[in-house]
């Protein structure tokens, strides 16, 4: 039987097809993600019965330290249902439907989905310089969203294929447009990072093959969209930068 080489699908098709997987991924992450928290109410469930056992209501510690446990509980459900209820929308509307971004939002939302990745959320260091001036996106293009989730679960997949250990996120809005910048630090292959991003909407046919299929999407969408993107190393660091002039 002859193997598949290469296959065509509209840019329509394309995004509702990435659309599911990403989906798929938010929820393997939520999965992941639930353990951690359920651990520690556990834990932290057991010491309180302890101390509600061994300790007597009247000594002075006693309010403060059930505050602090309860206290400790309460960020923990409360991580929980946030991530339950940001796949639960995802999955349920999609992401054609959505006409606003708040990118730092976003950004800072992502992220917390995107420690399934062991490597990422034990090995590399997060920066994040996120500007209060950056304004929402509106009027969106179809297929931002995706664009944009594609770009980051890519990144964090290109830094563990590539060893990184410090991923720089920063906004800005220089000329009042929104612009996303990001850095890999340090970098085993910048030639096939910046190869990725530098697939052309220009023809009626593109072709998309490489190791991380994600990001080469999410340059085709996010410059489909009217979006720039800029890329480039210096030394060991690879750099992008993102701008949305569309609105």
């Amino acid at each position: 039987m002859k193997k598949v080489g290469r296959i065509e699908i509209s840019l329509e098709d394309l995004i509702r097809y990435c659309s599911l997987m990403t989906a798929g991924k938010l929820i393997g992450g939520l999965f992941h993600n639930i353990n951690g928290p359920l651990h520690t109410l556990g834990i932290e469930i057991d010491v309180l019965n302890h101390v509600v056992l061994k300790t007597q209501a009247d000594k002075p510690d006693f309010l403060e330290n059930l505050s602090t446990r309860f206290k400790r509980m309460e960020e923990e459900f409360e991580s929980i249902n946030r991530m339950i209820r940001v796949a639960a929308e995802r999955v349920e509307t999609g992401t054609l439907a959505c006409n606003y971004l708040d990118l730092n939002h976003f950004i800072r939302e992502e992220l917390e989905f995107l420690k399934a990745n062991l490597y990422f959320k034990h090995q590399v260091e997060t920066n994040l310089e996120l500007s209060s001036e950056v304004p929402p996106l509106k009027e969106l293009p179809p297929g931002l969203h995706l664009a944009l989730r594609l770009l980051l679960h890519g990144i964090v997949d290109d830094v563990e294929k590539n060893n990184g250990k410090l991923l720089t996120l920063k906004t800005s809005a220089p000329r009042k447009f929104p612009v996303l910048h990001m850095a890999i630090s340090p970098h085993e292959n910048p030639g096939n990072f910046m190869e990725m991003l530098s697939v052309e909407p220009a023809s009626e046919c593109v072709r998309l093959e490489g190791d991380n299929l994600g990001i080469c999407v999410a340059a085709l969408l996010l410059k489909s969209s009217g979006a720039s993107l800029h890329c480039g190393h210096e030394g060991d660091t690879v750099w992008l930068s993102t701008t949305f002039q569309f609105n």
